[in-house]
């Protein structure tokens, strides 16, 4: 029987590397939403493309497909994992290939295990029950070093502002790497 093919989106693409705080540089693997918005960053953003990204082990995120914008324009990059607040970054749409942060590691601050996009004393209570999610670090246990990254970012609203439901649903595509 013949192969599946995966289709190709062609056009713009987009790189970056994130770092999930806490985790060691070689274990940052997670889906990761990215959300897309016109102009600069602000909460309650309109998002033109939304993705869930399997984010590799090295937190670098190569030729995710921006087709369908425009080149020169101004754009917001919103990037969530499991466990963190948003980050963001606005960037001018390449033709080419758009180094999202000037190619500079982005870091997405951890503690958020509610996934409101706020750290807080309902997260600290998650971690105090022994939720495994609250391993922040990975190394098997949650500990005071788990809980030290909830209490320095205390009260910290991910760049997109609070959610009161679920990160909205992708509707852009599957962050699938182009060969």
């Amino acid at each position: 029987s013949p192969s599946p093919e995966i289709e190709a989106t062609f056009g713009p693409i987009m790189d970056f590397t994130l770092n999930l705080e806490g985790r060691p540089s070689n274990k940052q693997s997670a889906k990761i939403f990215v959300g897309i918005s016109e102009g600069e960053i602000t909460t309650n953003p309109k998002y033109l493309l939304t993705f869930t990204i399997d984010l590799p082990d090295d937190g670098k995120f190569p030729n995710l497909s921006l087709a369908g914008l425009t080149s020169g324009n101004r754009y917001t990059a919103y990037l969530k994992g499991p466990t963190q607040i948003a980050t963001a970054s606005t960037f001018t749409m390449s033709g080419f290939v758009t180094h999202l942060n000037d190619s500079q590691l982005l870091i997405a601050l951890s503690g958020d295990l509610n996934d409101d996009n706020i750290i807080n004393d309902a997260d600290l209570t998650i971690a105090k029950s022994g939720n495994k999610n609250a391993d922040f670090n990975l190394d098997g246990t949650v500990n005071s070093l788990d809980f030290s990254f909830i209490i320095k970012n205390m009260n910290k609203i991910g760049a997109s502002g609070l959610w009161t439901s679920q990160p909205p649903k992708p509707t852009g595509g599957t962050g699938i790497l182009i060969p």
